[in-house]
């Protein structure tokens, strides 16, 4: 179970997730806010080393593009929602063949593409990003967790 710091760290995970995620989607919301322009162009700027930003492979929603492509959209979104569930559920170790499995599965689908196996798929890209957000922030928030148990 967590300890009072390991919940107040998980929900500052949960915050700074929220906000990055509201970064990637901010286009969706860009008529309804007035300080959103500037903001979109300041998230171009901080998206720019973490996402290659091809325009075709950009996830989209409502004909909006997103400002990250579908498998980095798929790994904030599963981080986030990884680092809600922490709250919620005890942290427990479990074993790191479920990680690599997801970096191998990644690594497939992107090679796959590149060598013409199959073409872009938005939602496949999504789902094996989600699966690797999910699982490797969850590996971030064990080890977080065992340094304040020290």
């Amino acid at each position: 179970m967590q300890n009072k710091s390991g919940k107040i760290v998980s929900a500052i995970f949960v915050l700074l997730l929220l906000f990055w995620n509201y970064l990637n989607f901010l286009k969706l919301f860009a008529n309804e806010l007035p300080f959103n322009s500037w903001m979109i162009f300041l998230s171009e700027i901080v998206f720019t080393p973490v996402c290659h930003q091809n325009p075709e492979k950009l996830f989209h929603i409502f004909n909006t593009s997103c400002q990250l492509c579908s498998r980095c959209t798929g790994i904030y979104i599963g981080a986030l929602i990884s680092s809600i569930a922490v709250l919620f559920i005890p942290l427990k170790r479990i074993s790191t063949k479920y990680l690599f499995a997801s970096i191998a599965i990644n690594l497939l689908d992107g090679i796959f593409y590149n060598i013409g196996i199959y073409s872009y798929n938005h939602n496949l890209t999504f789902a094996t990003g989600l699966l690797f957000g999910s699982l490797v922030f969850y590996y971030f928030r064990v080890e977080i967790e065992k340094l304040f148990a020290k």
